[in-house]
């Protein structure tokens, strides 16, 4: 069956041409996707823009500008051609609707062919390996999807400033008061041996405890469900890292008279030191298991350029990856903390050098870019006993994020070592002065 009838969009678009009365506002009810790409496409995207906006369907200004976007001499002279044809061509205007249906209804069995392939790959699967609530909820999802896609009353109008405005503004749904919010994405970054991965750890435990990450004071008894997806570090290395702050974070519960959360419940782990590649569908499918089957409030992972395994240049690989990720933080609704490294280039210099490594989109991606590098005479340590805290992107939101931290045996591994922010969460200040970084 053909995939779209040219003599009804053709006839659909000749009446918007030749001026109809009351034609124009019941065009713009049609879906762009009703038209087929080309000479049709452009000729309907010229119209829908003039009607919108209020102009006057004139055939001359409208032969030209779809000419002008058409490409070549050869296409330009086709939809100047074809223009000047159909305004005098034009049925009656009762005709009207009888075209547009048939254009809608060849979009719809579009729709429904597209939907019919996904249930088919979905449904060939090894009953024997196969996650089948899983696989139901993905083809109930493409039900949904059918359902929403064939409703092409379309036409409604983005919403105005006045509406958004007028709106009840929400309560932020924080995760860490004036620090995380559910949603948010924050990329940590730092040089190999500064403790960004015990930082990173640090993040994911307290969290689930209902701790602030860099206070320790208590948030959320009941704590919070992370899954750690860990591409880097094998799991003696995850067991020595995390045993040591798992017991910081009991002892702070224990300091307010509550026991510690169970940990076999609050805290999931995805070990794959051999990295993943989320641009893969089947690695993207068995990932979203995890996270489905976790339900998550915080999902820590990384580095990021094992997370594909393509050039971690390429921005349309990172394009993907992103993409990906967001779509399991909006579809589960949980904040993302991802570890990333930084590059080479530009170490002896100032400014972005805390930048991840690879493409230019992790740049842009996050709502926070936060990278940790030593400070004052602890750059001469093999392990910085302090580090600053550094933003290498613009934060989107005001946030409470301390500017040093300080290595501690006896707190957090990672505290805050500025004294405006320890002072403002009323932090033990005895002896500070004398410990703070030279």
């Amino acid at each position: 069956m053909a995939q779209h009838d040219a003599v009804a969009e053709r006839q659909v678009l000749a009446l918007v041409l030749s001026g109809h009365p009351r034609i124009g506002q019941r065009f713009l009810a049609l879906p762009l996707g009703c038209f087929q790409p080309g000479t049709h496409e452009t000729v309907a995207a010229i119209l829908r823009d003039k009607i919108t906006r209020g102009v006057p369907v004139d055939i001359l200004t409208v032969a030209a500008d779809a000419a002008a976007v058409a490409g070549t001499d050869h296409k330009a002279d086709l939809v100047h051609r074809f223009v000047h044809t159909a305004a005098t061509t034009a049925p009656t205007a009762d005709a009207f609707d009888y075209y547009a249906e048939i254009i809608l209804n060849k979009l719809r069995l579009r729709h429904l062919g597209e939907a019919g392939q996904r249930l088919a790959q979905l449904a060939d699967h090894d009953v024997s390996t196969v996650d089948m609530p899983e696989l139901v909820a993905q083809i109930r999802g493409t039900v949904d999807d059918l359902e929403a896609a064939v409703d092409l009353s379309g036409g409604e109008l983005p919403m105005s400033l006045q509406d958004l405005l007028d709106e009840q503004d929400q309560p932020h749904d924080w995760l860490v008061p004036n620090l995380l919010e559910r949603m948010d994405r924050l990329i940590l970054t730092g040089y190999e041996g500064t403790g960004k991965s015990h930082l990173v750890a640090q993040f994911a435990l307290t969290i689930a405890a209902g701790l602030h990450p860099f206070i320790g004071n208590l948030l959320m008894p009941s704590g919070h469900r992370v899954l750690v997806w860990d591409c880097e570090n094998s799991k003696g290395q995850i067991k020595r890292r995390y045993r040591g702050i798992r017991h910081r974070v009991d002892m702070l519960r224990e300091q307010y008279g509550i026991s510690p959360v169970d940990w076999s419940k609050h805290v999931r782990l995805v070990i794959r030191p051999e990295g993943v590649d989320l641009n893969n569908p089947q690695e993207n499918a068995r990932i979203e298991q995890a996270i489905a089957a976790t339900a998550p409030d915080l999902v820590v992972c990384g580095p990021l350029y094992k997370m594909h395994k393509q050039n971690i240049n390429d921005e349309e690989a990172a394009r993907q990856l992103v993409d990906a990720l967001d779509r399991f933080r909006v579809k589960y609704r949980f904040t993302l903390i991802a570890e990333a490294h930084v590059g080479h280039v530009g170490e002896s210099h100032g400014g972005r050098k805390l930048r991840p490594t690879g493409s230019s989109l992790f740049l842009r991606w996050p709502a926070f870019g936060y990278g940790i590098r030593a400070a004052g005479d602890a750059i001469h340590e093999e392990h910085p006993s302090y580090v600053q805290l550094a933003p290498w992107r613009g934060a989107r939101d005001e946030r409470e994020w301390p500017s040093m931290l300080k290595h501690s045996r006896d707190e957090l591994p990672w505290t805050p070592a500025d004294y405006e922010y320890r002072h403002k969460f009323g932090m033990d200040l005895k002896g500070f002065h004398d410990r703070e970084p030279s």
